[in-house]
């Protein structure tokens, strides 16, 4: 008994004063994963949703971007970005998401009560350099704008 007592390893503790334990701020851990959250509003987030849109949706697509929308029974409008490994590594993939909610963000008029998905295709990080920012603004426009405008006719 003296043996097992002396292996167990001793609790660890906080790196500095008055640090919380381990897990305790981790917001995963707690209740359920809603979109109602900050950081989640609006947004799609489950394979199911994006599934759902890809399936029932209409599309409008570009040389560079695909809008898909959906109808909902939902008070707001919620975005979802697919970008896939062939557009680039992590760090263009996270900047071009960014900047696809800025420009949905952006747009004077949103569609109400749509679930939407963005997809990116390869050469979308080269155009928005080349062309800027406005552009892409336009373009998420335009594209919502036609894939919407196919929902309701």
């Amino acid at each position: 008994m003296a043996f097992v007592s002396a292996c167990r390893r001793a609790p660890a503790k906080p790196s500095f004063a008055g640090a919380a334990p381990a897990g305790a701020n981790d917001s995963r851990r707690r209740g359920s994963m809603s979109n109602s959250g900050p950081q989640g509003r609006g947004r799609l987030t489950r394979s199911a949703e994006f599934d759902a849109v890809y399936r029932r949706g209409r599309s409008a697509a570009s040389r560079h971007l695909v809008a898909y929308a959906f109808p909902t029974e939902l008070q707001e409008t919620r975005l979802g970005i697919a970008v896939s490994r062939k557009v680039g590594g992590a760090v263009v993939r996270n900047k071009l998401k960014r900047q696809l909610r800025e420009a949905f963000a952006a747009m004077v008029v949103q569609p109400a009560a749509m679930d939407i998905v963005l997809v990116a295709r390869p050469g979308l990080d080269t155009a928005v350099e080349t062309q800027g920012y406005s552009w892409l603004v336009d373009e998420v426009t335009g594209l919502i704008e036609r894939s919407v405008g196919s929902v309701a006719a």
